[in-house]
């Protein structure tokens, strides 16, 4: 509590034993200190009681909120709202939320209105691929109660339907509880989450043992280093593993073992980077309009399933992938949002409805094909697309009649949303044609709009789209490979780094005045030089064109020049102006710096060419902060 020796008042939940009784006895202290309470358990202290239920959709929970103010000139009221996550965590900082709200004096409308707009507050963790096709979710610096259940938390939301959960966690130190009172706090836990293995390390955590359920599995080492020498003995498959210690303990070895022995480079997605970069295109967006992300492309190389994860976290209302596999991915991960398929082929029809995708519907003999799939009788909701200006893909005005036609006689197939595509919406030379597009789809929106039962969403503004032509935004609007931190506009200050490519050093020699380096000898040397060929090549993304010294990558916060031709699984650079460079080190192709741009403009192509170009072959880290 010496945190708060100087505030006044202090927002907290009551049902956390410790914390009330520390703050009604900070309250004591001063007759002006005010301590204003929320409880989900029916605390009688608390101003603030609510009644959470899961939504039956799986979308989060329900609330229903009753609060009795604490002070006589405020208002009681009870009123009702919605909140995007059902993760302990989340709820917890969102209840917080609604407390302050109450205090400062907002109405329970007002309240539900910003509700909308709120999303999770991330954790630093790392996520990577492990042995055995299983995750491992590293927190090994920290490990108190509190970061302890929060961690299981996320763990479940990653493991998904597909994974078991094992806990590899060591003594909870200076946590202010008995041994008794933290191991049978912990075991209920783990029952609570539906984990089903237990590895212990330390002295302290052995009691755990007996508080565990019967049959519940569970392998106990005194030190990390039996561990580590008892490794093999232990069998990992299919499992979300999650590493919870405290430092001393360094089981970021154990993580290390877990993880997948894969290629040395590695693409680092930083997920707390791309929900910033989510909140930052929320703030331009009205309330009522609802947002797509495009993760089709694996997410532009970022990784469509663990994207997917963070955005159904963080109120998006809809996903669009490419290809039907994709999508049935995404649901096979356990991703329950709305899913728009924009290359639907009819062989896939069967899937989609299987997995609840929702095919762009863009010619008549694809909505031909489609209808005698379906009949009048399979229920599939669909997405039609208007070719407004860029010919790609589209009705145009002459179809519209035959279209309407069709989807009249068949009200089985459900128009979600009506919607085109800014050819050029991030380049002012071409606003007029912008403006033109715009009109066009407007006007033939309407067309259909008026032939239809229902009212579909409208939506033409991507990426380039939601900054510059707020006018356009309509029920929807689609956010591309801004989320990733590139191409913002004059967004992109806002904007932060979300993929970085790494290497390392394999070898570093020393190559004289008249030899060559690579293939064809295109690397010639003109006095003694340091070359050292690192650990990726163009079937890893790096493409040859960023050859010949076109290109330099970052070692040691200096640039270094590719030499010669980039090889298939290799790269040399000059490093003879970095005395320090060691084998081993790490390389950063590109990042916060050199950018994706950088890398890009040497390669003459755009950043979607550059990220999507990542191989499958490059190990992805996950991490937040």
């Amino acid at each position: 509590m010496l945190f708060f020796a100087h505030c006044d008042t202090i927002l907290y939940c009551c049902d956390h034993t410790t914390v009330h009784e520390a703050i009604h006895n900070w309250r004591n202290t001063l007759p002006h200190r005010k301590a204003i309470g929320w409880s989900i358990a029916g605390h009688p202290d608390a101003a603030l009681q609510i009644n959470i239920t899961p939504d039956a959709n799986a979308k989060g929970c329900h609330a229903d909120a009753t609060w009795k103010a604490p002070t006589p000139h405020a208002q009681d009221m009870h009123f009702k709202f919605m909140l995007p996550f059902s993760d302990a965590a989340s709820i917890t900082n969102a209840l917080h939320c609604v407390c302050q709200l109450l205090h400062m004096g907002y109405t329970g409308i007002a309240i539900k209105k910003s509700l909308k707009r709120i999303s999770t507050v991330t954790m630093r963790l790392e996520l990577k691929s492990g042995i055995n096709n299983c995750i491992v979710i590293n927190d090994s610096y920290n490990n108190d109660l509190h970061a302890l259940r929060l961690a299981m938390d996320y763990a479940t939301t990653q493991a998904g339907s597909n994974r078991t959960k094992t806990l590899l966690l060591s003594d909870v130190l200076q946590s202010g509880e008995t041994d008794q009172q933290i191991y049978k706090k912990i075991a209920q836990w783990l029952t609570e989450s539906q984990f089903t293995r237990l590895i212990a390390v330390g002295i302290a955590i052995k009691h755990i043992e007996q508080y565990l359920p019967k049959g519940f599995q569970y392998a106990y080492y005194p030190t990390t280093h039996l561990l580590l020498e008892r490794f093999n003995q232990l069998d990992f498959h299919n499992e979300c593993i999650l590493i919870k210690g405290a430092r001393a303990f360094q089981l970021e070895r154990i993580a290390q073992r877990l993880q997948q022995k894969l290629h040395k480079t590695v693409l680092e997605v930083n997920l707390s980077a791309l929900t910033h970069n989510l909140k930052t295109y929320l703030q331009l967006l009205r309330p009522e309009t609802s947002l797509l992300v495009m993760v089709k492309a694996s997410a532009y190389g970022s990784g469509s399933v663990q994207v997917a994860k963070v955005l159904e976290q963080n109120n998006v209302q809809y996903l669009g992938v490419a290809y039907a596999d994709e999508g049935v991915e995404l649901r096979q991960a356990g991703i329950k949002l709305p899913i728009l398929v924009l290359n639907p082929e009819v062989g896939a029809f069967e899937s989609m409805l299987r997995h609840q995708l929702e095919p762009e519907i863009y010619s008549l003999s694809l909505l031909h094909e489609l209808v005698a799939y379906t009949g009048k009788h399979k229920k599939l909701s669909i997405h039609l697309k208007l070719d407004t200006g860029m010919h790609r893909l589209g009705f145009i005005s002459e179809h519209l009649d035959e279209l309407c036609g069709i989807l009249e006689k068949h009200p089985n197939l459900q128009v979600k949303s009506i919607f085109s595509h800014l050819s050029s919406s991030g380049n002012p030379q071409f606003d007029a044609f912008t403006h033109q597009q715009a009109h066009t789809f407007t006007q033939l929106a309407q067309r259909i709009s008026d032939r239809l039962a229902n009212q579909p969403m409208r939506h033409i503004a991507n990426t380039g789209g939601i900054v510059r032509f707020p006018e356009y935004h309509f029920e929807m609007v689609r956010l591309g490979i801004g989320l990733y931190g590139a191409d913002g506009g004059s967004l992109q200050p806002q904007l932060q780094v979300v993929n970085t490519l790494k290497a390392t050093i394999s070898q570093i020699k020393t190559v004289h005045a008249g030899e060559t380096v690579g293939y064809n000898r295109m690397g010639q040397i003109q006095k003694e030089t340091k070359i050292a060929t690192i650990s990726i090549g163009y079937a890893d993304g790096l493409l040859r064109a960023a050859g010949n010294g076109r290109y330099s990558v970052l070692l040691h916060q200096t640039l270094a020049p590719i030499v010669g031709n980039v090889c298939m699984d290799m790269t040399m650079i000059d490093v003879s102006h970095i005395p320090q460079a060691r084998e081993g080190d790490e390389v950063i192709i590109f990042g916060t710096h050199p950018t994706v741009e950088d890398l890009a403009k040497a390669l003459q192509t755009i950043p979607y060419e550059v990220f999507t170009n990542i191989s499958e072959r490059v190990k992805k880290v996950y991490w937040s902060e």
